[in-house]
């Protein structure tokens, strides 16, 4: 609709993991649940178009990472029809690429202070296996890939929904097949 229409606009302030607590409650409200009952079976099967694990671990990374002496940052959580974008202020470490999140990396905390309350509130580990525990969900629920970006202006995180088919663009021929 033009891009100015919210459906859902609010602002979450307060102790960090009750912060917390709220934005995961209020992402998980707007997660649809697809109910199925598979052939063969007598019971029906919920699956939510999101794996709510990598939705958990998401919002945990970018409030773990993110800048918290830029004035303008933040955290945002956007949500599409077919994707939810979890953007934070924060970057990188220079020891870490985008590609290095999918594999095994040293647990880099930018917020060494805030890390350990989350560590300490069970919310989050200390050994960096969060970005492969939300490709991992991903991957169990049969949602496409998820996808990091790291610009100047903060990091990405887009989750896409079970079903949803993902233009990576630029195949070759053999890729395509």
């Amino acid at each position: 609709n033009g891009g100015d229409t919210y459906a859902d606009n609010r602002w979450f302030e307060g102790p960090l993991v009750r912060a917390f607590e709220s934005v995961f409650e209020a992402v998980r409200a707007h997660v649809r649940t697809q109910s199925r009952f598979p052939a063969g079976e007598i019971r029906r099967r919920d699956r939510p178009d999101y794996p709510l694990e990598a939705l958990r671990e998401g919002l945990v990374n970018a409030i773990a990472h993110r800048d918290y002496s830029s004035f303008s940052g933040g955290l945002t959580v956007s949500i599409y029809p077919s994707r939810i974008e979890i953007w934070n202020s924060g970057r990188l470490p220079e020891e870490l690429q985008v590609p290095d999140l999918r594999r095994n990396h040293p647990s880099i905390p930018t917020n060494p202070d805030i890390a350990r309350v989350l560590y300490l509130r069970n919310l989050m580990e200390r050994i960096g296996r969060g970005t492969q525990k939300i490709v991992a969900a991903c991957k169990e629920l049969g949602a496409p890939a998820p996808k990091w970006s790291d610009k100047p202006t903060g990091v990405t995180l887009t989750l896409f929904a079970a079903g949803t088919a993902v233009d990576v663009g630029g195949l070759n021929p053999r890729q395509e097949q």
